[in-house]
Protein backbone atom coordinates (compact mmCIF):
# COMPACT_ATOMS: atom_id res chain seq x y z
CA UNK A 1 0.00 0.00 0.00
CA UNK A 2 1.35 3.55 -0.94
CA UNK A 3 2.99 5.89 1.53
CA UNK A 4 1.11 9.03 3.12
CA UNK A 5 2.79 12.06 1.67
CA UNK A 6 -0.04 14.23 0.53
CA UNK A 7 -1.95 15.54 3.92
CA UNK A 8 -5.70 17.89 4.50
CA UNK A 9 -7.04 19.15 7.80
CA UNK A 10 -10.54 19.77 8.01
CA UNK A 11 -10.92 21.89 11.96
CA UNK A 12 -8.08 24.22 13.01
CA UNK A 13 -8.73 24.07 16.97
CA UNK A 14 -5.71 23.26 19.21
CA UNK A 15 -5.30 19.51 17.97
CA UNK A 16 -5.70 20.94 14.09
CA UNK A 17 -2.98 23.01 14.90
CA UNK A 18 -0.93 20.92 16.28
CA UNK A 19 -0.97 19.06 13.06
CA UNK A 20 -1.06 21.82 11.05
CA UNK A 21 2.63 22.37 13.12
CA UNK A 22 4.47 19.17 12.45
CA UNK A 23 2.85 18.23 8.96
CA UNK A 24 3.73 21.70 7.92
CA UNK A 25 7.35 20.95 9.10
CA UNK A 26 7.61 17.58 7.48
CA UNK A 27 6.16 18.80 3.94
CA UNK A 28 3.61 17.11 4.03
CA UNK A 29 0.61 18.99 4.28
CA UNK A 30 -1.70 20.15 0.84
CA UNK A 31 -4.24 22.25 2.49
CA UNK A 32 -6.35 23.58 5.64
CA UNK A 33 -10.15 24.06 5.67
CA UNK A 34 -11.04 27.52 7.60
CA UNK A 35 -13.74 29.13 6.95
CA UNK A 36 -13.11 32.06 9.48
CA UNK A 37 -11.20 34.74 7.89
CA UNK A 38 -9.17 35.41 10.93
CA UNK A 39 -8.06 32.32 11.86
CA UNK A 40 -6.96 32.13 7.89
CA UNK A 41 -5.14 35.35 8.60
CA UNK A 42 -3.79 34.10 11.92
CA UNK A 43 -2.70 30.91 10.29
CA UNK A 44 -0.83 32.43 7.45
CA UNK A 45 0.91 34.78 9.50
CA UNK A 46 2.03 32.10 12.23
CA UNK A 47 3.31 29.64 10.01
CA UNK A 48 4.43 31.71 6.77
CA UNK A 49 1.74 30.38 4.13
CA UNK A 50 2.66 32.56 1.30
CA UNK A 51 4.86 31.19 -1.05
CA UNK A 52 3.38 29.19 -4.08
CA UNK A 53 4.71 25.91 -2.27
CA UNK A 54 2.78 26.93 0.97
CA UNK A 55 -0.23 24.59 2.20
CA UNK A 56 -3.78 26.06 0.54
CA UNK A 57 -6.39 27.24 3.07
CA UNK A 58 -9.59 26.11 1.37
CA UNK A 59 -13.32 27.93 2.79
CA UNK A 60 -15.38 25.68 0.38
CA UNK A 61 -15.29 21.72 0.19
CA UNK A 62 -15.78 22.07 -3.09
CA UNK A 63 -12.42 23.68 -3.37
CA UNK A 64 -10.80 20.33 -1.91
CA UNK A 65 -7.99 19.31 -3.88
CA UNK A 66 -8.09 15.89 -4.96
CA UNK A 67 -4.51 14.87 -4.50
CA UNK A 68 -4.55 14.17 -0.52
CA UNK A 69 -3.90 10.39 0.88
CA UNK A 70 -4.87 10.99 4.25
CA UNK A 71 -7.87 13.40 5.86
CA UNK A 72 -8.22 14.82 9.48
CA UNK A 73 -11.29 15.15 10.67
CA UNK A 74 -10.66 17.59 13.75
CA UNK A 75 -13.40 19.31 14.38
CA UNK A 76 -16.17 19.00 17.92
CA UNK A 77 -17.33 15.75 17.85
CA UNK A 78 -20.81 17.20 17.20
CA UNK A 79 -19.67 18.29 13.65
CA UNK A 80 -18.49 15.05 12.55
CA UNK A 81 -21.58 14.28 11.06
CA UNK A 82 -22.31 17.46 9.48
CA UNK A 83 -18.65 17.12 7.64
CA UNK A 84 -18.86 13.70 6.07
CA UNK A 85 -21.99 14.49 4.84
CA UNK A 86 -20.79 18.07 3.26
CA UNK A 87 -17.51 15.54 1.87
CA UNK A 88 -19.55 12.60 0.09
CA UNK A 89 -21.59 15.47 -1.57
CA UNK A 90 -18.14 16.67 -3.52
CA UNK A 91 -16.70 15.12 -6.35
CA UNK A 92 -13.50 14.10 -4.62
CA UNK A 93 -12.41 10.79 -5.17
CA UNK A 94 -11.89 8.97 -1.70
CA UNK A 95 -10.63 5.43 -3.13
CA UNK A 96 -7.68 4.02 -0.92
CA UNK A 97 -7.90 8.07 0.73
CA UNK A 98 -7.40 7.24 4.91
CA UNK A 99 -9.85 9.85 6.30
CA UNK A 100 -9.31 9.98 9.86
CA UNK A 101 -11.76 11.12 12.79
CA UNK A 102 -9.71 12.29 15.99
CA UNK A 103 -13.04 11.76 18.39
CA UNK A 104 -11.54 9.55 21.66
CA UNK A 105 -16.02 8.84 21.66
CA UNK A 106 -17.26 8.12 18.32
CA UNK A 107 -16.67 5.02 16.52
CA UNK A 108 -14.94 4.66 12.91
CA UNK A 109 -18.20 3.59 11.83
CA UNK A 110 -19.87 6.85 11.70
CA UNK A 111 -17.72 7.33 9.20
CA UNK A 112 -19.33 4.39 7.04
CA UNK A 113 -20.86 6.98 3.84
CA UNK A 114 -17.19 7.74 3.16
CA UNK A 115 -16.44 3.81 3.77
CA UNK A 116 -18.55 3.26 0.77
CA UNK A 117 -16.92 5.26 -1.10
CA UNK A 118 -14.02 3.64 -1.39
CA UNK A 119 -12.19 5.19 1.74
CA UNK A 120 -10.02 3.73 4.26
CA UNK A 121 -11.96 4.95 7.50
CA UNK A 122 -10.41 5.64 10.86
CA UNK A 123 -10.89 6.96 14.26
CA UNK A 124 -7.23 7.37 16.19
CA UNK A 125 -7.93 9.47 19.02
CA UNK A 126 -4.32 11.37 20.37
CA UNK A 127 -4.03 10.64 24.39
CA UNK A 128 -2.88 14.38 24.63
CA UNK A 129 -4.11 17.33 26.03
CA UNK A 130 -3.47 20.32 23.29
CA UNK A 131 -3.79 23.51 25.65
CA UNK A 132 -0.56 25.29 23.55
CA UNK A 133 -0.94 23.94 19.83
CA UNK A 134 2.38 22.38 18.98
CA UNK A 135 3.87 19.68 16.99
CA UNK A 136 5.77 18.19 20.20
CA UNK A 137 2.88 17.38 21.88
CA UNK A 138 2.87 14.40 19.88
CA UNK A 139 6.08 13.13 21.18
CA UNK A 140 5.74 10.08 23.32
CA UNK A 141 2.09 10.12 23.45
CA UNK A 142 0.03 7.22 22.43
CA UNK A 143 -3.01 7.64 19.48
CA UNK A 144 -5.99 5.17 20.07
CA UNK A 145 -7.03 3.69 16.48
CA UNK A 146 -10.04 2.02 15.94
CA UNK A 147 -11.03 0.92 12.53
CA UNK A 148 -13.36 -1.73 10.59
CA UNK A 149 -9.90 -2.38 8.54
CA UNK A 150 -7.40 -4.97 9.69
CA UNK A 151 -4.17 -3.77 11.30
CA UNK A 152 -2.09 -4.12 8.07
CA UNK A 153 -4.31 -2.77 5.85
CA UNK A 154 -3.55 0.66 7.76
CA UNK A 155 0.30 0.79 8.44
CA UNK A 156 0.70 3.65 5.97
CA UNK A 157 -1.39 5.66 8.60
CA UNK A 158 0.31 3.71 11.67
CA UNK A 159 4.08 4.90 9.64
CA UNK A 160 2.86 8.03 9.79
CA UNK A 161 1.90 8.01 13.49
CA UNK A 162 5.07 6.94 14.04
CA UNK A 163 6.85 9.41 11.98
CA UNK A 164 5.31 11.90 14.85
CA UNK A 165 7.49 10.03 17.36
CA UNK A 166 4.11 8.99 18.77
CA UNK A 167 2.94 5.20 19.71
CA UNK A 168 0.23 3.56 18.93
CA UNK A 169 -2.30 1.04 20.79
CA UNK A 170 -5.03 -1.00 18.14
CA UNK A 171 -8.32 -0.60 20.31
CA UNK A 172 -10.73 -3.30 19.84
CA UNK A 173 -14.28 -2.52 21.94
CA UNK A 174 -16.97 -4.51 22.02
CA UNK A 175 -19.36 -1.59 23.07
CA UNK A 176 -19.88 2.17 22.92
CA UNK A 177 -19.35 2.15 26.47
CA UNK A 178 -15.99 0.64 26.94
CA UNK A 179 -14.64 3.72 24.51
CA UNK A 180 -16.66 6.51 26.20
CA UNK A 181 -14.73 4.78 29.57
CA UNK A 182 -11.62 4.98 27.56
CA UNK A 183 -12.54 8.72 26.43
CA UNK A 184 -12.97 9.32 30.45
CA UNK A 185 -9.84 8.14 31.30
CA UNK A 186 -8.02 10.65 29.21
CA UNK A 187 -10.63 13.42 30.97
CA UNK A 188 -9.85 12.41 34.60
CA UNK A 189 -6.22 12.05 34.28
CA UNK A 190 -5.99 15.74 31.69
CA UNK A 191 -8.86 18.11 32.88
CA UNK A 192 -9.59 16.52 36.48
CA UNK A 193 -5.84 17.38 37.14
CA UNK A 194 -6.00 20.95 35.53
CA UNK A 195 -8.91 21.36 37.90
CA UNK A 196 -7.52 20.29 41.01
CA UNK A 197 -4.22 21.89 40.22
CA UNK A 198 -5.81 25.62 39.53
CA UNK A 199 -7.74 25.03 42.73
CA UNK A 200 -4.46 24.36 45.03
CA UNK A 201 -2.98 27.37 43.34
CA UNK A 202 -6.42 29.48 43.81
CA UNK A 203 -5.88 28.75 47.79
CA UNK A 204 -2.27 29.08 48.17
CA UNK A 205 -3.08 32.54 46.58
CA UNK A 206 -5.53 33.39 49.41
CA UNK A 207 -2.71 32.38 51.91
CA UNK A 208 -1.18 35.18 51.14
CA UNK A 209 1.63 33.13 48.96
CA UNK A 210 1.74 33.78 45.56
CA UNK A 211 4.75 31.44 43.81
CA UNK A 212 3.07 28.70 41.56
CA UNK A 213 6.81 26.92 41.93
CA UNK A 214 6.41 25.82 45.45
CA UNK A 215 3.41 23.45 44.11
CA UNK A 216 5.85 21.68 41.16
CA UNK A 217 7.94 19.68 44.11
CA UNK A 218 4.50 18.14 45.47
CA UNK A 219 2.53 17.86 42.49
CA UNK A 220 5.76 15.57 40.40
CA UNK A 221 6.26 13.58 43.24
CA UNK A 222 2.59 12.56 43.80
CA UNK A 223 3.11 11.83 40.34
CA UNK A 224 6.02 9.46 40.11
CA UNK A 225 4.70 7.98 43.52
CA UNK A 226 1.50 6.96 41.14
CA UNK A 227 3.68 5.39 38.70
CA UNK A 228 6.03 3.52 40.58
CA UNK A 229 3.10 1.54 41.93
CA UNK A 230 2.47 1.09 37.91
CA UNK A 231 -0.99 1.96 39.29
CA UNK A 232 -1.60 -1.01 41.22
CA UNK A 233 -1.66 0.82 44.79
CA UNK A 234 -3.12 4.15 46.08
CA UNK A 235 -0.60 6.36 46.98
CA UNK A 236 -2.28 8.64 49.35
CA UNK A 237 -1.80 10.35 52.55
CA UNK A 238 -3.24 13.28 54.34
CA UNK A 239 -5.69 14.05 56.88
CA UNK A 240 -8.33 12.32 54.89
CA UNK A 241 -6.92 8.87 54.71
CA UNK A 242 -5.56 9.64 58.68
CA UNK A 243 -8.89 10.34 59.95
CA UNK A 244 -7.47 13.50 61.22
CA UNK A 245 -10.97 14.70 62.21
CA UNK A 246 -9.51 18.43 63.81
CA UNK A 247 -7.57 19.28 60.76
CA UNK A 248 -10.56 18.68 59.18
CA UNK A 249 -12.80 20.69 61.35
CA UNK A 250 -10.33 23.57 60.49
CA UNK A 251 -10.04 23.68 56.66
CA UNK A 252 -14.01 23.19 56.63
CA UNK A 253 -13.95 26.24 58.71
CA UNK A 254 -11.55 28.41 56.73
CA UNK A 255 -13.34 27.77 53.70
CA UNK A 256 -17.06 28.35 55.07
CA UNK A 257 -18.36 30.73 53.25
CA UNK A 258 -17.38 29.34 49.85
CA UNK A 259 -19.72 27.06 48.71
CA UNK A 260 -18.13 25.70 45.35
CA UNK A 261 -14.97 25.51 46.78
CA UNK A 262 -16.58 23.50 50.23
CA UNK A 263 -18.79 21.30 47.82
CA UNK A 264 -15.36 20.25 45.45
CA UNK A 265 -13.25 19.83 49.01
CA UNK A 266 -16.06 18.05 50.53
CA UNK A 267 -16.76 15.72 47.02
CA UNK A 268 -13.35 15.11 46.59
CA UNK A 269 -12.54 14.10 50.02
CA UNK A 270 -15.49 11.67 50.42
CA UNK A 271 -13.69 9.93 47.26
CA UNK A 272 -10.14 9.45 48.85
CA UNK A 273 -11.68 7.78 51.95
CA UNK A 274 -13.97 5.44 49.70
CA UNK A 275 -10.95 4.53 47.86
CA UNK A 276 -9.13 3.99 50.42
CA UNK A 277 -11.27 1.83 52.94
CA UNK A 278 -12.20 -0.19 49.32
CA UNK A 279 -8.37 -0.36 49.36
CA UNK A 280 -7.86 -1.76 53.00
CA UNK A 281 -5.80 0.83 54.17
CA UNK A 282 -8.75 3.01 55.95
CA UNK A 283 -10.49 1.33 58.88
CA UNK A 284 -14.65 1.13 58.69
CA UNK A 285 -14.40 3.37 62.47
CA UNK A 286 -12.51 5.77 60.71
CA UNK A 287 -14.09 6.53 57.15
CA UNK A 288 -17.39 6.67 59.31
CA UNK A 289 -15.85 9.36 61.65
CA UNK A 290 -14.67 11.32 58.13
CA UNK A 291 -18.03 10.60 56.70
CA UNK A 292 -19.67 12.29 59.76
CA UNK A 293 -17.85 15.33 58.96
CA UNK A 294 -18.23 15.76 55.76
CA UNK A 295 -21.94 15.64 56.07
CA UNK A 296 -22.40 18.46 58.43
CA UNK A 297 -23.98 21.20 56.72
CA UNK A 298 -22.35 23.52 58.83
CA UNK A 299 -18.85 23.62 60.57
CA UNK A 300 -19.83 25.47 63.89
CA UNK A 301 -17.16 28.31 64.94
CA UNK A 302 -14.96 27.31 67.61
CA UNK A 303 -15.09 29.01 70.91
CA UNK A 304 -11.84 31.43 71.95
Amino acid sequence: MKKIKSIGIIGIGKLGESLTDILSLKKMLSFIFIRNKNRKLEINKKYKFHTPDSPKIVQNYNEIPDSFDCLFLTVNDSSIMSVINELINTKIDFSNKFLVHCSGLLPSEVMLPLKEKGAITIAAHPFQTFFNPSGKNFEGIYWGIESTYIEKDIFPFINLIKSFKSNYMILNFSSKEQKALYHLSAVLSSNFISLLLFQAFEVLKKSGIDNIEILKPIVITTINNFFGTKGNEFPITGPAVRADITTLEEHLQTIRGDDQLTGFYKSVTKSIILTAFRKNFMSKDNLEKVLAILSEDIIKTKKN
